[in-house]
Order: structure tokens, then sequence, then C-alpha cells
């Protein structure tokens, strides 16, 4: 019996596309993937404008997650109309959807496991290291996107992943899938203001980030613009209102 699926999520408003794997009989086939930009879509089109189709059937996950690995490869997550941030194969669900099920890992592994994901995400933050984003944006208070943030800009040199690949990583993944809001991260100088980006330069006026964008690309505003990289924003303080 086929109880497994590689299925394809269609978007009917722009026809970007999702490709993952799924066990049968789970959800009642209201099912349509758990990848991050995949669920932002649904939030922002709503379900009904999305649609799942299935592509290959098999008995088994490892053969299902075999296929998406050959589908979903480094050369389709490049496609602008791809959901999917990751090459397949790897698997995100639990039980006999992980791709690790029923296979036993030694405790030492799963440490070296561990400790690998824990350098990828670790972040340096003024002068401090860290272990992820939210730990630093729990000490410092504030929101883990202000760090964030501050981690894509290649202007603000205080803030970084300490892995050079994971960072680069991030960095494409993002402006691939949120052009407008990576251009938030950019340091500007706005009516004699300088800000490490449009997002806190968008608090002190009160404005949106895109009030602000409009500003720094309206060439009649000369006191408006992007600051050049290298500008040391160290000392700027955010705005509290």
């Amino acid at each position: 019996m086929d109880n497994y699926i590689v299925y394809k999520t269609i978007c009917l408003i722009n026809n970007k596309y999702y490709i993952g794997v799924h066990k049968k009989g789970i959800t009642n086939g209201r099912y349509l993937g758990s990848g991050k930009a995949l669920r932002r879509a649904i939030k922002k089109y709503g379900r009904e404008n999305f649609i799942r189709v299935t592509l290959f059937s098999f008995d088994n996950h490892i053969d299902a997650y075999l296929k998406e690995a050959e589908i979903v490869n480094e050369e389709l997550i490049q496609d602008p109309m791809c959901y999917n941030i990751m090459v397949g194969g790897y698997g995100t669900g639990s039980g006999e959807l992980s791709p690790l099920y029923g296979i036993h890992v030694p405790h030492s592994v799963k440490v070296k496991m561990s400790n690998s994901n824990k350098c990828k995400r670790e972040v340096v933050y003024k002068g401090i290291t860290f272990p992820s984003v939210k730990s630093a944006s729990l000490f410092f208070n504030t929101h883990r996107s202000t760090i964030r943030n501050h981690c894509l800009s290649t202007s603000i040199e205080y803030a970084y992943y300490t892995n050079e690949d994971h960072q680069k990583e991030v960095v494409n993944t993002y402006i691939k899938k949120n052009p407008f809001e990576y251009n938030k991260c950019k340091p500007c100088s706005v009516y004699g203001l300088s800000f490490p980006s449009m997002l806190e330069a968008s608090k002190t006026f009160k404005v949106s980030p895109s009030t602000v964008r409009n500003w720094v690309l309206d060439s009649k505003k000369t006191e408006c613009y992007y600051i050049e990289k290298g500008y040391d924003v160290s000392d700027y303080k955010p705005t509290s209102f």
C-alpha cells in the first residue's frame, strides 16, 4: 500500500510552488506543506488559493525522501517561483516521517550533531558571542528581528553569524524570499540622522519602513540616502516609544 507521497503545492495567485513529502491519511488531504515561505504565503493568500497534487507515491518514507532529494536540488531552490528554501531529502517531520526513524543514533553522534548546529547558529553581537539570535535578543532585551536584521546587514560590523557559510546561506535565502525586508536592513541617513536600518528610521519618524524607502529612493530628497558599507553605527541606540 502506498502510504507516502511526494506532493506539489501550487499557489493559484502567483503559480509559485512547494514540493515535499507527506504520509497519506494525516489531516485528511488538507496538508499543504510546512515550509516557512509557504506558510507565509498561505497566511497571505488564504488556503483556498492553494492546491496540492501528488507527484509520486511510495510504500515507505525512505524512498519518498530519496525522490524528494532528487527533485528539490540546489538548482530548484534558486528558482524564484519555488517556495522551498533548502534541498530535499532531509524531512522535518517526527515519528515515521523523520529521516532517522528506526535508526539507532549513538549518544556521542547526537552530541556532535547538536554542537555542529549550535556553531552554525552562533552570533556575535556587540562583542559578545551567543548560541542563537534568540539568546542575544533576551540579553539585550530587544526583538529577535532587530538582532537578525543587524546580522544580515553587510554594513554593521558588530553583528554577524560566526559560521561564514551559514551567514551567506541566511543572507542569500533571505534576499530571495524577502527582497524588501532585506532592504530594511541597509543603514541609511534620513534628514541628518543616521540609522543602522530603514526599520529603525521608521520608528524614529513614526512612519512605515516603506515610507522611509520611498524617501531614500526619491532623487529629490538629497538628505535621505543609503549609507555606504563600513559606516560605524555601533553607538546607535534604538528609539523607544
